[in-house]
C-alpha cells in the first residue's frame, strides 16, 4: 500500500510537472518496492502501463524515462517463479477459493468499513451553515488518469478470474490497492460536495476523527493486549495440547513459553485433510517437512494415526466448523468424546478448548 501510494504520486508528478527527475527516481524505487512486496502485486502495475499507453496515444510522444521506471523493476518478478509453481500445487478450502460471488463482497466490505463514518461526516457537514464557496474551477481529468483509476478498480475482478482457473484462494488484502483508489474517489466526492466550505470540512473531519480514535485508539486502550496463551498453562498440565489449525500452531510456536511448547502438537493426515477441508496447505507445504529448515519449530508435529494410538486423552484448541480445520470433526466421527471446557482469551484465531477422550477400543 505504501509503495503503491508513492508510485501513484510520483507518476502524477512525472506526467504533469516540468521538473520531474526526483519523481522518476521515486517511481522506479516505489515500483521495485511494490513488486517485491507480494507475489500478486504485478497486477497493481498493469493500470500504470495501461495509462501510459493511453497517454502515448494522446500525445504521440513516447516517455522513455517513465516507461523505464515502470518496466525495468519487473525483472524482480523472476524471483516469484518458484512461488507460482508451489502455489499451483496447493488446494484451498472451497470457502476461500476465488469465485464470482467474492467480487461484489469485496467492494461491499471495502465500503462497509467506512460507510457509517462517511455518512455521518457528510450529514454533519450539511448541517453547518453554508458559506460562499472558495473553490475555483479545477482542471479536467486527463484520459490517462481515468484509465489508471478505472483499471485499479477492476483488479479484484481480474484477480478472481485469474485465480478461479487454478482454484486459488482470494483474500481482500490481495486487492488492497483497489481499496486505496476507492477511498481516494470517496474523498474527492466529499470535497466536491463540501464546495470549499472550510467550516463544513472541519466538521466532517472532526466526525471522522472520532471514528478513528474509537477504532484505532480506544479499542486498543480498552482491550488488554494478549501476548500468549498463558491462561491455558494450568489446565490439565499432564495432557498434550493439540492446535487444530496450522496457523494457530505456528503462531503459538512463536509466542508461547516452554511450559506450553513442551506439550504442544500439530497433527497431520493428508487424506483426512483433503476429505474434510479440501486443502493440503499444511500437509504438503506445512510444518516440520517444508518449513522447519527456515522457521525453527520447537513444538511437535505427529501423524494423526500415531498420536491417537499413543494418547487416549488430550486437549484440543480449535474451532469445530472452521473451513480449514478437520481435527475435531474427524475425532467426532471416530467416536471420541469431546468435552467443551470453555472459550479462553488468547491472541489466536482459535479460542475454544476441548477435552478429548478416546475409548480403549480406539
Amino acid at each position: 500500500m505504501m509503495f503503491f501510494s508513492i508510485l501513484l504520486l510520483c507518476w502524477d508528478v512525472a506526467t504533469s510537472a516540468e521538473k520531474r527527475d526526483l519523481a522518476l527516481w521515486g517511481a522506479a524505487i516505489a515500483n521495485l518496492g511494490m513488486l517485491s512486496a507480494h507475489v500478486l502485486t504485478p497486477l497493481s502495475l498493469l493500470p500504470f502501463l495501461a495509462a501510459e499507453a493511453v497517454r502515448f496515444r494522446r500525445t504521440r510522444k513516447p516517455d522513455f524515462a517513465l516507461w523505464t521506471a515502470l518496466l525495468l523493476p519487473t525483472i524482480s518478478i523472476a524471483f516469484y517463479i518458484p512461488l507460482f509453481r508451489g502455489y499451483a500445487a496447493i488446494y484451498f478450502p472451497s470457502l476461500f477459493e476465488a469465485s464470482w460471488s467474492r467480487i461484489p463482497h469485496f467492494y461491499y466490505d471495502a465500503i462497509d468499513v467506512i460507510g457509517v463514518a462517511l455518512f455521518l461526516a457528510v450529514f454533519a457537514a450539511l448541517l453547518v451553515p453554508q458559506e460562499k464557496s472558495r473553490v475555483t474551477s479545477a482542471p479536467g481529468w486527463r484520459r490517462e488518469e481515468l484509465v489508471l483509476l478505472g483499471c485499479v478498480l477492476l483488479n479484484p475482478i481480474l484477480l478472481n478470474i485469474l485465480l478461479m482457473r487454478s482454484h486459488g484462494a482470494f483474500w481482500d488484502r490481495y486487492a488492497i490497492t483497489t481499496e486505496a483508489v476507492m477511498y481516494i474517489g470517496i474523498t474527492i466526492l466529499l470535497g466536491l460536495r463540501l464546495g470549499g466550505n472550510r467550516l463544513a470540512g472541519y466538521t466532517a473531519a472532526a466526525v471522522l476523527l472520532v471514528f478513528c480514535v474509537q477504532a484505532d485508539v480506544w479499542l486498543v486502550v480498552s482491550k488488554p493486549s494478549l501476548q500468549d496463551a498463558s491462561v491455558l498453562a494450568p489446565i490439565r498440565r499432564d495432557l498434550p495440547l493439540v492446535a487444530a489449525s496450522g496457523v494457530t500452531f505456528f503462531e503459538m510456536n512463536h509466542h508461547e513459553k516452554p511450559d506450553i511448547l513442551s506439550r504442544l502438537y500439530f497433527l497431520k493426515d493428508r487424506s483426512v485433510a483433503m476429505e474434510y477441508t479440501h486443502t493440503n496447505l499444511f500437509e504438503d507445504r506445512g510444518f516440520a517437512d517444508g518449513m522447519k529448515p527456515y522457521f525453527p519449530i520447537s513444538a511437535k508435529v505427529a501423524s494423526y494415526a500415531d498420536f491417537i494410538h499413543q494418547h487416549h486423552q488430550f486437549l484440543v484448541l480449535g474451532t469445530y466448523d472452521a473451513p480449514e480445520e478437520w481435527l475435531l470433526q474427524k475425532l467426532d466421527v471416530d467416536g471420541a468424546r469431546l468435552t467443551w471446557l470453555g472459550t479462553y482469551q488468547v491472541p489466536y484465531v482459535d479460542s475454544d478448548l476441548y477435552l478429548v477422550t478416546l475409548t480403549k477400543g480406539d
